[in-house]
């Protein structure tokens, strides 16, 4: 049995040569791809590769049925579900096109970004607020007694 998505993943060499899951290996093209029905048939229950078998005659486009009809565990299919598949001329629309990791970078990175200063939040960070008081480089005094008066956090809010 072939299967394109399994046969498309790579190997990240960088880290400890495992399968890198994140490749795209299906293109999800409604537009200008005709789509036929198949009714699953008794003895096709669970059985992916017999569906795929009889609509294409081959294995190889079992990945094209299990995207195109959402299907993440292949032994839920039962007697009399309705699959749609692509004809076998539009299936290649469907695959990915490769493309360099260099030209995906260059396409989501957003030059234009730029970074932000929030003045309050500057403010806050100057002023040490984003500490406890007993953290800070010189502890500042979190109670003070003034006569009859007991203030909390005097430290924090008031310099």
């Amino acid at each position: 049995m072939k299967i394109a998505d399994i046969d498309k993943l790579k190997r990240n060499e960088e880290n400890e040569n495992l399968f890198n899951l994140t490749t795209v290996t299906f293109q999800a093209t409604w537009q200008g791809v005709n789509y036929n029905s198949y009714r699953v048939k008794k003895g096709e229950e669970m059985r992916i590769d017999l569906v795929c078998n009889s609509i294409y005659g081959n294995l190889e486009h079992i990945d094209i049925i299990l995207s195109v009809n959402n299907i993440s565990n292949p032994l839920n299919i039962k007697e009399g579900t309705t699959i749609i598949y692509p004809n076998i001329e539009q299936i290649e629309k469907l695959r990915p096109q490769e493309v360099a990791v260099e030209n995906t970078q260059k396409l989501l990175a957003n030059k234009d970004k730029s970074t932000k200063v929030d003045p309050s939040r500057q403010a806050y960070v100057e002023q040490n607020f984003n500490l406890p008081p007993t953290v800070m480089d010189t502890p500042t005094q979190q109670i003070k007694v003034a006569g009859n008066n007991i203030r909390v956090g005097t430290g924090l809010f008031n310099k």
